[in-house]
């Protein structure tokens, strides 16, 4: 097991730690930027006295009322449950 495990988890050839380490870090701050800039979306709208919803909440909402069994509750109780 122990041998699968470390094929699964071997760097391809040519590729050091160095690299893994600078994409982690280019990711990471990819990720900070862009939850940076969806919460500067959100305060401006919530300025403006707007709700700011991201697209997926907005696609998980109108999906769930189109369910039938939904149809009477609608989603609420799967988004606070």
């Amino acid at each position: 097991a122990a041998a699968l495990l470390d094929g699964l988890f071997a760097h391809p050839a040519g590729y050091s730690d160095t690299d893994t380490a600078r994409e982690l870090i280019a990711a990471y701050y990819a990720t900070i930027e862009f939850f940076r800039s969806l919460l500067e979306v959100a305060i401006k709208a919530e300025r403006r006295g707007e709700i700011h919803l991201t697209p997926a909440v907005v696609k998980f909402t109108v999906d769930a009322y189109g369910r039938k069994d939904e149809a009477e509750t609608g989603p609420l109780p799967r988004l606070t449950g």
